[in-house]
């Protein structure tokens, strides 16, 4: 007995439905997918916002310390030490503004992979229609609905990422 995977409840799926219960299955399972990746992508832009305001603040600080270098100020010797300690701070924050375009780097990345997961594993369900008694039960219908339901989620992909997702619908020539 196989072991119950969703590729494999698919599969049997695939052997026994009809063009139209196909079509609506892939049509839910890709419509649920397109959902999680909007959500995601909603928690990616969240992240970058985070980030650009944190590198405003940053920048935004620095800039008012560094506005007047010429101006001579006599500070009491308590305050002095804090001063340095801001400024300090300040040549930190510039290296953590260095930091966060690895996270906006990372995030970007991990919005790419899930992407390319989700276009990955969805073409594997897909083919699971092409294989062995399934095959006999395809029509023209469902391979043109089948088309427009790639079509959308390669869409969102893309404006997600900005890229074509690296998935396997390419295998998916018949």
């Amino acid at each position: 007995m196989q072991e119950a995977t969703l590729t494999n409840l698919a599969a049997e799926f695939a052997k026994r439905a009809n063009s139209q219960e196909w079509v609506d299955f892939f049509d839910v399972l890709l419509g649920s997918l397109i959902s999680l990746l909007r959500r995601i992508f909603a928690i990616h832009n969240v992240i970058m916002e985070a980030i650009e305001t944190a590198n405003n603040m940053a920048n935004s600080s620095s800039a008012s310390i560094d506005n007047n270098p010429g101006d001579v100020i006599m500070i009491p010797e308590q305050q002095l030490a804090s001063i340095k300690v801001n400024r300090m701070s300040n040549f930190f924050s510039k290296w953590k503004f260095i930091g966060s375009l690895s996270f906006q780097s990372t995030s970007k990345e991990v919005l790419i992979n899930v992407c390319d997961q989700v276009v990955e594993r969805s073409s594997k369900i897909l083919t699971q229609r092409c294989r062995s008694n399934a095959a006999k039960l395809l029509t023209t219908e469902e391979l043109c609905s089948m088309a427009k339901l790639v079509e959308l989620l390669n869409k969102e992909s893309l404006k997600m990422t900005g890229r074509v997702s690296s998935g396997n619908f390419q295998n998916l020539v018949i």
